[in-house]
């Protein structure tokens, strides 16, 4: 149960880290899209004034743009990421470690019965890294929930907002038009 954090700490990461490539990803060639969507709808204009070399070379300058920084963007992930597997394989590892200790010590010396049956051993293991793995998944999605809860606070406060139109009651002027409610 002491390792339990690090096993949340990782999977949140491997969550934002995930989260974060989706994003990047998204807008990465944005600028690069629009001059290559711009020189091809114009492209006879480009070409009439004998532009396609310097379109080019500024085409090749926001792919080369991009390219540094999924790179480097790429390097960082890729760290983190190996630095989460990293932890959690290690966690594995003493885990099943001091779950083998825990069958050996539980062996009595005078019978040889053992006292710990290794399958309540594993199920307790198991039950721990799922339940670790688990809410570091879900504390990832903090943020997002917090953008949800502020969301239908504004929506519940418009739903509740006493209306200036009263539908039920029955207004006596006869200018105004109304039903008629028989």
């Amino acid at each position: 149960m002491l390792i339990s954090p690090i096993m949340i700490i990782g999977a949140s990461i491997d969550m934002e880290m995930m989260k974060a490539d989706n994003n990047d990803n998204k807008d990465s060639n944005k600028e690069a899209n629009l001059l290559c969507g711009d020189c091809i709808v114009n492209y006879k204009t480009v070409q009439s004034f004998g532009n396609e070399e310097t379109i080019i070379k500024k085409y090749e300058e926001h792919l080369m743009t991009t390219h540094k920084n999924i790179t480097a963007k790429g390097m960082k992930s890729g760290a983190a990421f190996g630095c989460s597997q990293l932890s959690q394989y290690i966690v594995f590892g003493v885990m099943f470690f001091f779950g083998g200790l825990i069958i050996k010590n539980s062996v009595d010396k005078e019978t040889g019965e053992i006292k710990v049956n290794a399958e309540d051993v594993f199920i307790a293991l198991f039950a721990i890294m799922f339940g670790a793995n688990a809410a570091g998944n879900a504390a990832s999605f903090g943020p997002d929930m917090e953008k949800a809860e502020k969301a239908a606070k504004k929506i519940f406060k418009i739903i509740e907002e006493p209306s200036l139109i009263n539908a039920v009651k029955i207004d006596d002027d006869k200018t105004k038009k109304s039903i008629n409610l028989e």
